[in-house]
């Protein structure tokens, strides 16, 4: 039987075959064995160096080295941390002070911290208020305990002057919205009433927009409360609020129609607007003071039992605006005014030449 040798492609093996009976095969020496072992780690290590060394990203030509890489990685985590530090500055809360902070922003609003107030309650009203005043009621000064009630009324500013009201509201069951913390003791050691808070409200139709209204210091809700608004018309309207202040400590009390309707009109300003006003807390029967754009202050007081308002108004006929009223909390006839040029005026209604007798 023939015998036929194998040619091997592969240089670098090594064959070794037995020659004799008692013999063994050959082995190759520790170098020759070594040589390629050495080489395929060689060539191992080179590509792993290789990952860490050049990365291809998306098949791009471009290869970034390892270092340019962690800046791009330091710039991105720069980046990441700038935008969230920026939406953290527009959910905190700053303090507002007017003249002093920066300009609000178009989605902006300013809201009240409610960690200052020990009772807030909120009213959502059908139309803006230009005015407000509050009604005294019987149950006295300085009330500390909860829950609170408070009577009080307000002009509307409505788009269709026919929609516009005066309202009279009965605030009640009003708690305490300041929350204590768990280890603070509550000294008068009451529980409050978690009950809503209650309002009720009477309305009377009015023709205009209000400016300004003012209760009389001498209004008691069981007694006379009247009440004076300066309407953006030009009249000033003299309401007695007492049936509508009635209506809510007595059930089923039903005000009249001629109640709605305002007991003296002072039509002195004409068609000018106004927002001076204010009544005197000495003369008890009554004494009104109207000021409007044009200057021309107006006093209107009841004799008996019908009211008047002097024909001659107050003014130094400059045609700028009265701001405000005051009357002397000492002086029965004594007032002051604020006006759009630049002057606080002090008045004296026995003066006929009705000059004000000193300015600064």
């Amino acid at each position: 039987m023939s015998k036929r040798s194998i040619e091997i492609d592969e240089p670098d093996r090594v064959v070794s075959a037995k020659t004799q009976s008692h013999s063994v095969p050959t082995v190759a020496t520790s170098e020759e064995q070594d040589a390629p072992m050495n080489e395929l780690e060689d060539q191992l290590s080179d590509e792993c160096d290789s990952d860490g060394e050049i990365i291809e990203i998306d098949g791009d030509d471009d290869i970034i080295d390892e270092d340019d890489l962690k800046k791009k990685q330091e710039e991105a985590e720069t980046l990441v941390q700038k935008d969230q530090s920026e939406g953290n500055e527009e959910n905190v809360q700053e303090l507002y002070l007017p003249h002093m902070s920066r300009p609000l922003g178009p989605d902006e609003v300013l809201e009240a911290d409610p960690s200052v107030y020990e009772m807030l309650h909120n009213v959502n009203m059908p139309w803006p208020c230009l005015t407000l005043d509050v009604i005294p009621d019987t149950l006295g000064s300085e009330r500390r305990n909860y829950p609170q009630s408070i009577l009080l009324t307000t002009a509307t500013q409505s788009s269709r002057k026919r929609e516009n009201e005066l309202m009279v509201l009965a605030l009640s069951n009003l708690t305490k919205t300041l929350l204590k913390d768990d280890n603070e003791e509550d000294d008068d050691e009451e529980e409050e009433d978690d009950a809503d808070a209650v309002i009720e409200n009477e309305n009377i139709p009015l023709k205009d927009t209000t400016n300004r209204l003012k209760v009389s210091p001498f209004a008691a809700s069981n007694q006379e409360v009247l009440t004076a608004t300066m309407s953006e018309n030009g009249d000033v309207y003299i309401y007695d609020l007492a049936p509508q202040s009635k209506a809510f400590s007595t059930p089923g009390y039903q005000i009249s129609k001629s109640a709605k309707r305002p007991i003296h009109t002072v039509k002195s300003h004409g068609n000018v607007e106004g927002y001076g006003l204010d009544w005197s807390p000495l003369i008890k029967t009554g004494a009104l003071l109207s000021g409007d754009c044009s200057g021309q202050i107006y006093f209107t007081q009841r004799h008996t039992s019908r009211w008047v308002t002097d024909k001659q108004p107050f003014t130094v006929s400059n045609n700028k605006s009265i701001e405000d009223i005051q009357w002397s909390r000492t002086e029965s006839t004594v007032f002051a005014t604020a006006g759009c040029d630049g002057y606080i005026r002090i008045w004296d209604t026995r003066i006929q030449k009705n000059i004000s007798q000193l300015s600064p």
